[in-house]
């Protein structure tokens, strides 16, 4: 796979975490999202490549990069949620549609008891 294609669903996870933080550390990202830093550094190359993510030294160490959403990162994000909830209520419809079957058979009695 090239180094630039990364997978949606990491752009994805990145998003919603980055989202849900208020401009963490590539550290606490990475702690944050479970990922691997080589992962991790795909992914935010791959949002920055597409401006859905930029990254920003601190005003108090300028070796400490934060990362940040940016509005077109947002929008995507906002995009793929609609995707998912309407994936998730096409899913519903279906499962709803199917006949109910039991996971399980009752036990039946040995016989001649």
């Amino acid at each position: 796979m090239p180094a630039r294609r990364v997978h949606w669903r990491n752009q994805w996870r990145i998003l919603e975490t980055l989202e849900r933080l208020d401009s963490p550390t590539m550290g606490e990202l990475a702690e944050v999202s479970g990922m691997a830093n080589a992962s991790l550094s795909r992914t935010v190359d791959a949002l920055e490549d597409t401006a859905c993510a930029f990254r920003l030294p601190t005003v108090t160490d300028r070796r400490r990069i934060t990362v940040h959403v940016s509005d077109r990162g947002r929008d995507k994000l906002a995009r793929i949620r609609q995707i998912v909830v309407a994936w998730e209520q096409t899913l519903q419809q279906r499962l709803d549609q199917m006949p109910q079957q039991p996971f399980l058979k009752p036990p039946t009695s040995p016989r001649g008891r």
